[in-house]
């Protein structure tokens, strides 16, 4: 093999050196300097640059909200969709009241203000994860106890329906998921209730899951209070609602 010692090469004609088709310069053995900036990655890079280079071992990108991650074997990089994990959350929507509600309505199922939750699931698969928790009082004048119930009911394009569980059915009774009951006398009790369940709404339409009370059996009617006492005499409270889309 011949050797050729040179400091520079310079075209005969023009500005370019031109390497004959068919030939391959082999810079293997040797280093080579490029000048700054001088590398075109936007058309000039074939195949894909490996993940122990910088890159992710990949020749194309993934579809619609697709995240990048490592694969089950953790052994390379792939494109793959959020929440495909049975049980896994895939969102989250809170409402916090921190202001009071009052009301002495009757009946089986009347909206608390405030107390409500806007969701639309990505699946008809998946499922919603409701939580509740609220400063409830019930007072009235009058010699009877009172007595006020607490439900979250779902509303899913317009149509109402239970969400949370309910007593079974006892003739003519209500069917409630919280009940209580206060004796007329104590005008400074506060009940601190909670609920969590696990709605299968089956749909991918906005749902509103909301916090509903209503009148006992067989009592004397009276008041609802949220985040305070009947007497108003106590420190004020604060209500949340919460629903969680959790992967089917």
């Amino acid at each position: 093999m011949s050797k050729i010692k040179v400091n520079s090469i310079e075209a005969a004609t023009g500005s370019t050196v031109t390497l004959p088709s068919g030939q391959t310069l082999d810079l293997s053995s040797g280093t080579v300097t490029l000048p700054n900036s001088s590398v075109n990655l936007t058309t000039k890079v074939t195949g894909t640059l490996p993940v122990a280079n910088g890159g992710t071992g990949l020749a194309s990108i993934g579809t619609s909200l697709q995240v990048l991650r490592v694969n089950s074997g953790a052994t390379a990089l792939e494109y793959g969709t959020v929440g495909t994990t049975a049980g896994q959350v895939i969102q989250v929507v809170s409402t916090n009241k921190l202001d009071t509600f009052t009301s002495s309505a009757t009946g089986t199922g009347t909206d608390i203000t405030g107390m409500s939750v806007n969701i639309t699931p990505s699946s008809a698969s998946n499922k919603i994860l409701v939580m509740c928790s609220q400063n409830m009082a019930v007072g009235g004048a009058g010699a009877a106890d009172i007595l006020r119930a607490l439900k979250v009911v779902k509303v899913i394009s317009g149509s109402t329906t239970n969400s949370s569980p309910v007593g079974d059915a006892n003739g003519s009774n209500g069917r409630w998921t919280i009940i209580n009951q206060r004796s007329v006398y104590d005008k400074n009790g506060i009940l601190f209730t909670t609920m969590q369940y696990l709605d299968s709404p089956s749909t991918t339409s906005e749902i509103t899951y909301k916090l509903q009370f209503g009148t006992g059996d067989n009592v004397q009617a009276g008041s609802i209070y949220i985040n305070r006492s009947e007497d108003n005499n106590y420190s004020m409270g604060a209500s949340t609602i919460t629903a969680m889309e959790v992967k089917g």
